[in-house]
């Protein structure tokens, strides 16, 4: 009889140990197969030159990779910001602001979390994708009417530029500059036909 009683609670212990391995792998995930294939920074453009401000960011995930993902942004090495994928949508936006007048290099680094409950720590994932583009920001131009974060790409080559002659319009200039520059107009290449004082160098 005593060795029934053994062989059941034997059979318990067994069963409560099975119990408590699958609760304890409950929510793991194996991230062997995951990969980022597609991940890619679409704005900005490698080498592009932006204004001083608040940069608008967007970046398209690996589409390849599990709902573990995870996505980080890091500016020269340094961790700024952390965002949970989303499989629902192809491109992600974000916005940082960069004020210093220097290159920066950003890096988007893609992640898989074994357990999507635990607290978003880059270096105890695995890292599955990285994509990094370099670019340079300046300070604000002398008329500081460009929107923050407004593409310049070459300041040297312009897509579309205008070309204007003005006599004792100081009043409406930066009127008229911020409308067209608002319209797309990239650069201005203004003369003055004599005017009468020099108030629209305070302007230019």
């Amino acid at each position: 009889m005593w060795r029934w009683a053994t062989w059941a609670v034997m059979c318990l212990l067994l069963c409560a140990r099975s119990g408590v391995s699958e609760r304890g792998n409950e929510g793991e995930h194996d991230c062997s197969r995951d990969h980022a294939k597609g991940l890619r920074i679409l704005e900005p453009e490698e080498g592009a030159v932006l204004r001083a401000g608040e940069i608008q960011l967007r970046f398209s995930p690996g589409l390849g990779a599990s709902p573990n993902s995870r996505l980080y942004l890091l500016i020269d090495g340094r961790l700024v910001d952390f965002l949970e994928r989303d499989r629902g949508r192809e491109s992600i936006s974000m916005v940082t602001k960069l004020e210093e007048p220097q290159e920066y290099l950003l890096t988007v680094v893609q992640t898989c979390a074994q357990n999507t409950s635990s607290p978003p720590k880059i270096d105890d994932e695995l890292q599955i994708g990285e994509v990094s583009v370099r670019i340079a920001v300046l300070l604000r131009t002398k008329t500081g009417m460009e929107r923050d974060g407004a593409l310049l790409r070459d300041p040297k080559r312009y897509s579309v530029a205008a070309v204007a002659c003005f006599r004792d319009e100081t009043p409406f200039l930066a009127e008229w500059i911020e409308f067209h520059l608002c319209s797309g107009i990239e650069h201005f290449f203004l003369f003055d036909h004599l005017s009468s004082t020099k108030e629209h160098k305070r302007v230019l």
